[in-house]
């Protein structure tokens, strides 16, 4: 690649990564639609190792938050159907993910999830109508419903365009010793952690689409406001 080139790209990458860097809470990572628009926008070869690795950091956060907000979200709706030490339990993954940023911890949580997700479909179907303050508590769970799922949705999409620059990446470090240190070793021992995890993102989307789709019926059943929830979804 003719060394302008290449230095501009590497620029733009930089510039890409700092825009990004470590939100501390939920709602800063708002509007960003797909944190590896710099990435793509360039040869998967120019991308160093250090640009993967902060573009990764920024989608594991996404991925924490969503995570968290669900769970809370989850814990609400039991609370509110009488579930209340299922709803601690809930609230306390929930408040471990606080500040997370890696991957296999956040996906440790997958499980934990849909099993509360089941739960709360079964618990909603076979429940009566709720009293006042079970449905104030059904409301304070629509919130994170919706930022769980707005943290979501690119979620797949984002982990899969990182997949396919680090493989990229990787195959360019080939045989060089020097690439086998720092942050070439961490995207190398990275990327299975990566592509496991992101198989597993559909089925827990779709399983997230479900319940937060029969919350608002049920909500709205109990004649609780769910907002703009449904265009979130």
């Amino acid at each position: 690649m003719d060394r302008r080139l290449k230095t501009a790209a590497l620029v733009s990458l930089a510039g890409f990564a700092s825009a990004l860097a470590s939100p501390s809470s939920a709602g800063l990572l708002d509007g960003i639609s797909n944190p590896l628009n710099g990435l793509q926008q360039h040869p998967a070869n120019t991308a160093s190792p250090q640009d993967l690795e902060g573009s990764l950091t920024t989608i594991n956060v996404r991925f924490a938050l969503s995570m968290q907000e669900m769970l809370l979200a989850q814990s609400f709706t039991l609370a509110a159907l009488g579930d209340k030490a299922r709803a601690d339990q809930l609230s306390s993954e929930a408040n471990s993910l606080q500040g997370v940023n890696d991957i296999n911890t956040v996906s440790r949580s997958i499980t934990v999830s849909e099993d509360a997700s089941k739960e709360i479909n079964d618990k909603m179907n076979s429940s009566q109508t709720l009293d006042a303050q079970s449905k104030g508590t059904l409301a304070m769970a629509v919130p994170h419903y919706g930022s769980g799922m707005l943290h979501a949705t690119h979620l797949p999409g984002d982990y899969q365009a990182w997949i396919g620059n680090a493989k990229a990446t990787v195959n360019g470090m080939g045989n060089n010793p020097l690439n086998n240190l720092g942050s070439g070793a961490r995207l190398a021992r990275d990327l299975p952690d990566v592509v496991e995890v992101t198989s597993h993102l559909p089925d827990l989307l779709s399983t997230w689409s479900d319940t937060t789709n029969n919350f608002m019926k049920y909500a709205h059943g109990n004649k609780v406001d769910t907002g703009d929830l449904a265009s979130k979804i």
